[in-house]
């Protein structure tokens, strides 16, 4: 019995290859027409202001695929909070009633 593998063992078989070596698709447009700029540190250290985190977050925007991914999830958490504290104060709002005395019960 010989140790080379036959010729059919070395050829991987059609479905897997027909699932993994696709063509892939196009990057869209949208993502394209953003400039990658990142945090320009000489205009930082220029300035001698520190560079908050609103800046550096806003910055990430713009300074790849990864960070802009971490700007965007920043973006999402801080609208997420803003609703949540919305539905907040409407939730407490429409609890509120005003009591026979004139004062506001919570109920």
């Amino acid at each position: 019995m010989s140790d080379q593998p036959s010729t059919g063992a070395t050829t991987p078989p059609s479905t897997a290859t027909d699932a993994i070596l696709r063509r892939s698709d196009g990057v869209p447009p949208e993502l394209l027409s953003d400039t990658v700029r990142g945090v320009n540190w000489n205009q930082v250290h220029q300035s001698q202001q520190p560079l908050s985190v609103n800046d550096l977050v806003n910055a990430m925007a713009q300074t790849g695929f990864q960070a802009t991914s971490v700007a965007e999830a920043v973006r999402i958490i801080n609208d997420m909070v803003a609703l949540s504290i919305f539905f907040l104060l409407f939730t407490v709002y429409s609890n509120l009633s005003v009591h026979h005395r004139g004062r506001l019960v919570l109920h």
